[in-house]
């Protein structure tokens, strides 16, 4: 054998070593991997029905108050009217401490119907969805959010196109023809006690509620809704009747009229009557006649007949 086979290369030598570096270099980038993702895993909070964090207004907000000292708001954009609205708080709980039912209404984005009551595009793939807690947290709640009648996009732009959020959590949305269709998702009695259908009819039934309401804020004013604008001209719109609503009038759906404590004592209509106790509830069936005898029975004078 000669010299050169006795004697390994400087290749062979360096071979071990490279093997040893290498396998320390893939070890510890494994390391980092485990502890990258652990870092990751221990700041990322799970995603959950009671911990729902897609409501696009929670997250307008908190963007909003973020930018509170250094930007001035602006009190007539979208979100600062529905901060303003009854959309923005209609956390309840019902008698029995829970409100997993309430919140079909009450907080959609929190709500799971059964699987009864899943839409049909669903129930095809067969899969399961577990209930909600009986109780969600008003911590934990979103209200009536944007996303509950608009798409929100990947950037958090909330789309002007209304639909229904049916199923929150599978951002399963229903179409709707009409604004009047996605109001009446919610505010109809369903049975519940407390609770009465709006009746869209008379002098208003070509209207949509957002001829009235505003879209955001939800307020309504005949006088200032740039249709009734000469009311003061018109007999009984005086001093005399400045604690009466429009409706207690001009209902046309034949509703009970009284006074409604929680606006002062104003006369409005009430729902309920034999069913139930009677309560006030807005009416929406309208005619411009209107029944004096309702309520000035004592008052007027007796006719023939």
């Amino acid at each position: 054998m000669n010299q050169t086979e006795r004697q390994p290369t400087a290749a062979a030598r360096l071979g071990p070593i490279r093997d040893a570096v290498i396998a320390i270099v893939l070890i510890a980038l494994g390391v980092a991997i485990v502890v990258l993702y652990q870092i990751e895993a221990a700041n990322t909070e799970p995603v959950s029905i009671s911990q729902n964090t897609g409501g696009a207004a929670s997250q307008l907000v908190r963007g909003a108050s973020e930018q509170a000292d250094t930007e001035a708001t602006v009190p007539d954009t979208p979100l600062d009217k529905w901060l303003a609205g009854p959309h923005a708080d209609t956390y309840v709980v019902a008698e029995d401490g829970t409100n997993s039912t309430c919140n079909r209404c009450h907080d959609p984005i929190n709500y799971v119907p059964s699987m009864a009551d899943m839409p049909a595009s669903c129930t095809v793939c067969k899969f399961e969805v577990k209930p909600p807690p009986p109780l969600i947290e008003q911590a934990n709640a979103h209200s009536v959010d944007c996303k509950v009648c608009h798409r929100v996009d990947r950037s958090g732009t909330v789309l002007a196109d209304v639909m229904w959020l049916e199923v929150a959590a599978i951002e399963q949305y229903a179409d709707v023809s009409s604004v009047n269709q996605l109001c009446q998702y919610c505010h109809t009695g369903a049975g519940v006690v407390g609770h009465a259908d709006i009746q869209l009819g008379g002098a208003h039934a070509d209207l949509t509620c957002i001829d009235c309401h505003d879209a955001h804020m939800m307020t309504a004013s005949c006088g200032a809704s740039g249709c009734h604008e000469t009311l003061a001209e018109a007999p009984g719109h005086d001093a005399d009747h400045a604690n009466v609503h429009c409706v207690a009038c001009h209902d046309a759906g034949g509703m009970d009229v009284g006074p409604d404590e929680s606006r002062g004592g104003q006369w409005v209509t009430f729902a309920g009557g034999d069913a139930e106790e009677p309560f006030p509830h807005l009416s929406h069936m309208l005619a411009r006649e209107v029944d004096c005898a309702r309520c000035h029975v004592e008052a007027l004078p007796e006719t023939d007949g």
